[in-house]
C-alpha cells in the first residue's frame, strides 16, 4: 500500500504570505526586496492551483525569452520537488514548457522580445488561467502588458478565476506599474504588496549580515533591494525625460561627449545628440568599463612619453656658443669613399691595405708555437 505524504502549505510557503496566496483576484502585484521570497512563493502558487484546477494552464512572461530558463523554469521545478510532487511533473528544454502528467496541464514560457508567440497561445485542454511576469519592472511598455492581459479572457467553470502575477524589484518610481497598481487602493479585483527579507525565515546569519552591511554603507540602494522601496529621483537635475528606443546614427544632430562623476552611483560617460530647435535631447550612457578603457589608453600613453624621456641624459642641455672645430688628423685616403654600395666580392687591389700574406718568418713562429702547445697536452697525458 502507498504511502502518502502530507505536507501542510503554511509550511511549505512560510510567513508574510498569506494574503498573497489566498487572493483570487485579477491582478496579483508584488514588489519587494531580494530574498524576500516572491518569485519562490508564486511558483509555489502557479503549481499548487494547477493541480488543483484540473483545466487550468499557465503562461510565464519576461521581457526576454533567452532569460527564463535560468530563472522561471527552474523556479517553477524547484516548486514541483519542495511540494512532492516532481515526479507527476515533465520539464522539456525543447520546446520550453512544463506538462502535468496526469491530465496535460501545461505551463508555458514566452518571451516580449517575441508578442506573437504570447497572444498566439493555443492550449489543447482548458484554460489559460495564470499568467506569471517574473522580473516585471523590465516590462518597459505598458501597451505590451494590456496586450497579454486582453488575451486572457472568456468564461471560466465555475470556482476557476484568471489572475495575473508580477513580481519585481522596485528599481525607479517612473515605472509605469507603480501609479496603475500602487498609487490606487486595493480592491477585490487588485492586491499590490510590498516583501522584505525581514519575512524570509530561511536566511542564515550571513544572508542577513549582507543587508545589514548594505543599510550601513550603501543606505539608498538598502531601500529598494532591502526594504523594497522605490528608487526615488531626490536630487535627479532632469525629471521630465522617458524611455525610448532609437537609433543615434539617424539623428542629424550636434554629437556632445561628457562625463559624469557619480556621487553614490557609477561614474558615467554620457553621449548626447541635442536638439535644440525642439528642446529635446537623446542620449547614451556608457558604464564605467568604457571609461576604464579610456584611462588605460590614457595611461598607457602618458607611460610612453616617460620612457622616451627616460632615454634623455638628465642635467643641463648643452648649447654651443661657437662654431663646431674639427681637430687635425690623418687625411683619408683618396679611394675612399664614405658612401657606397657594398660590393659581394672585392678585387685583389681593394683587400691589399687590408691584408699582408705573411712571410717565411711569421709561419716558422707560427709552428714552433703549434709544437710547443702539442707538447703541452701530450705531456699532461697520464
Amino acid at each position: 500500500m502507498a504511502v502518502q505524504k502530507i505536507i501542510k502549505i503554511s509550511e511549505v510557503v512560510g510567513g508574510g504570505y498569506e494574503e498573497f496566496w489566498r487572493f483570487r483576484g485579477r491582478y496579483l502585484i508584488c514588489k519587494g526586496s531580494r530574498g524576500s521570497k516572491k518569485s519562490t512563493t508564486a511558483a509555489l502558487k502557479i503549481i499548487f492551483n494547477m493541480m488543483k484546477y484540473p483545466l487550468s494552464n499557465a503562461v510565464v512572461v519576461r521581457q526576454t525569452f533567452n532569460t527564463l530558463r535560468d530563472s522561471c523554469w527552474k523556479q517553477l521545478q524547484w516548486a514541483t520537488e519542495k511540494l512532492g510532487v516532481e515526479d507527476k511533473w515533465r520539464f522539456t528544454v525543447s520546446p520550453l514548457e512544463a506538462t502535468y502528467l496526469p491530465t496535460g496541464q501545461k505551463i508555458y514560457f514566452r518571451g516580449l522580445d517575441n508578442p506573437l508567440s504570447i497572444t498566439s497561445i493555443t492550449v489543447s485542454k482548458g484554460f489559460i488561467c495564470y499568467a506569471w511576469f517574473e522580473e516585471a519592472y523590465q516590462v518597459e511598455s505598458e501597451d505590451a502588458f494590456n496586450k497579454i492581459d486582453l488575451s486572457l479572457r472568456g468564461e471560466l467553470p465555475e470556482g476557476y478565476f484568471r489572475q495575473i502575477i508580477m513580481t519585481f524589484n522596485p528599481w525607479s518610481e517612473h515605472w509605469w506599474g507603480k501609479k496603475r497598481f500602487f498609487d490606487v487602493p486595493n480592491s477585490s479585483t487588485k492586491l499590490a504588496i510590498t516583501t522584505t527579507y525581514k519575512c524570509n525565515e530561511w536566511l542564515d546569519k550571513t544572508d542577513i549580515a549582507i543587508f545589514e552591511e548594505m543599510k550601513e554603507r550603501y543606505p539608498r540602494r538598502y531601500q529598494i533591494e532591502g526594504l523594497g522601496e522605490w528608487g526615488v529621483s531626490e536630487g535627479l537635475i532632469f525629471t521630465n525625460w522617458k524611455k525610448q528606443d532609437f537609433n543615434p546614427d539617424e539623428l542629424d544632430l550636434p554629437l556632445w561627449i561628457g562625463v559624469d562623476f557619480g556621487w553614490e552611483d557609477p561614474t558615467a560617460i554620457a553621449i548626447l545628440r541635442v536638439d535644440e530647435e525642439n528642446k529635446k535631447l537623446s542620449y547614451i550612457i556608457a558604464g564605467l568599463i568604457v571609461l576604464i578603457l579610456i584611462c588605460l589608453i590614457l595611461l598607457i600613453a602618458i607611460a610612453g612619453k616617460k620612457d622616451k624621456k627616460s632615454d634623455e641624459v638628465p642635467g643641463s642641455r648643452l648649447v654651443l656658443t661657437e662654431p663646431l672645430i674639427i681637430p687635425n688628423g690623418p687625411e683619408l685616403p683618396r679611394d675612399y669613399n664614405t658612401s657606397r654600395t657594398t660590393k659581394e666580392k672585392w678585387t685583389d687591389e681593394e683587400a691589399q691595405p687590408w691584408f699582408t700574406i705573411p712571410g717565411e718568418k711569421e709561419i716558422d713562429a707560427l709552428s714552433k708555437s703549434n709544437d710547443n702547445l702539442i707538447n703541452e697536452v701530450i705531456g699532461a697525458a697520464p
